[in-house]
C-alpha cells in the first residue's frame, strides 16, 4: 500500500511541476504577446502619422504642379519664351 501512495505521490509531484512550468511558460507567453501587441500599436501610430505626411505632401505637390501650370500658360510666359530659349543656347555656347 505504501509503495501505491509513494507511486501516486510522485506522480502528483510530476503533474504539479508540469503544471508549474506550464504556467510559467504561459507568462512568458503572456509577456511576449503584450510587447508585440504594444509594438504593433507603435507602427499603427507611425502608419497614421505617415500617412498624414504623405496626404500634405500629396496636397502641396498638387498646389504647386497647378501654379507651374498657370505660370506656363500665362502671356508673360509665352511671350518671353525667345529670350529663355536664347538664354539656353547661350550658356550652352560659353559653358555655363
Amino acid at each position: 500500500m505504501k509503495a501505491a501512495q509513494d507511486h501516486l505521490q510522485s506522480g502528483l509531484d510530476t503533474m504539479t511541476a508540469a503544471r508549474d512550468a506550464a504556467q510559467a511558460e504561459i507568462g512568458s507567453m503572456a509577456a511576449a504577446r503584450d510587447a508585440a501587441q504594444s509594438e504593433l500599436e507603435r507602427a499603427k501610430a507611425a502608419q497614421d502619422r505617415l500617412q498624414s505626411e504623405l496626404g500634405a505632401m500629396t496636397t502641396a505637390r498638387d498646389a504647386a504642379q497647378t501654379e507651374i501650370g498657370q505660370m506656363r500658360r500665362s502671356r508673360s510666359w509665352r511671350l518671353t519664351r525667345p529670350l529663355r530659349a536664347a538664354a539656353t543656347v547661350a550658356r550652352r555656347w560659353f559653358g555655363r
